[in-house]
């Protein structure tokens, strides 16, 4: 069973604006049923975040887990051990190895217009795709700096 939000009483999704009318006693009881009939019955049932397994029963919390986009990251997470080998160059790359993916080409290394041509795009697509998780380090040029 995918748990993916939780009524509550009180808290995260209701009781918070005091613009809004409280319900009674048994309209409370009402909101709770909504997810806990299902939830109660479940042998088990995963919820995409820790927040929203935080605002799930406690009781129920021996039948969760917490998947992430359906991806159980207790089990297919990165392996520390884990490699890459490039039979071109016989290299093998691992986490943590430095990669030149582009310069300036005087040393036979690819340039952003090279990636851009296999890739059917424009050199300036490659140089701003790259996201944060990529370190960029300029060589021979001073450091650029970025305003956070």
């Amino acid at each position: 069973m995918f748990a993916e939000f939780f009524y509550n009483a009180q808290g995260a999704d209701y009781n918070v604006d005091p613009e809004f009318a409280r319900l009674d006693a048994a309209g409370l009881q009402r909101l709770r049923l909504k997810s806990s009939v299902y939830l109660h019955a479940a042998d088990c049932a995963y919820t995409p975040t820790q927040w929203q397994l935080n605002q799930l029963p406690q009781a129920c919390h021996h039948t969760l887990q917490v998947i992430f986009d359906g991806i159980d990251t207790a089990v297919a997470a990165p392996a520390p051990e884990a490699f890459v080998h490039l039979q071109r160059d016989n290299l093998q790359l691992s986490a943590g190895d430095e990669v030149l993916l582009f310069g300036a080409g005087d040393a036979g290394e690819p340039t952003a217009q090279d990636w851009a041509e296999a890739a059917e795009t424009i050199n300036y697509e490659i140089v701003t795709r790259l996201g944060a998780r990529v370190p960029r380090v300029y060589l021979n040029a001073p450091q650029p700096e970025f305003a956070s």
